[in-house]
């Protein structure tokens, strides 16, 4: 924690933090706050399209991207296609955003 802070947060900031006393909560009750203000802010995001409108996903296959199409694929109504960037012919991103697709059952490029 201590790098975290050195490195990340200004003095000012560390200050505030250390005068703000944060109420300790349980890991379910923060995952739980966390999980409901991506679905809403993912609901609210897709109002802005239309319903007919396709998605797309940028996916690596890391644990953001994966994460996003698992919270997007709760809407079944919605075609999404995932692209996965190359860099290089053997890119080590390819199998794992591959498979991550077709686990959801999307279409993958």
């Amino acid at each position: 924690m201590q790098y975290f802070n050195q490195y990340y947060f200004s003095k000012e900031d560390q200050h505030r933090a250390r005068l703000a006393r944060p109420t300790a909560i349980s890991v379910e009750t923060a995952t739980s706050s966390l999980e409901a203000c991506f679905l809403q802010n993912i609901d609210e995001s897709l109002k802005l399209v239309g319903k007919k409108d396709k998605i797309g996903i940028l996916l690596s296959g890391g644990v953001d991207s994966s994460l996003l199409l698992a919270m997007l694929s709760r809407h079944k109504d919605r075609e999404i296609t995932c692209f996965t960037a190359l860099t290089e012919k053997d890119d080590p991103d390819v199998l794992p955003s591959k498979q991550i697709a077709h686990a959801f059952n999307v279409r993958w490029i």
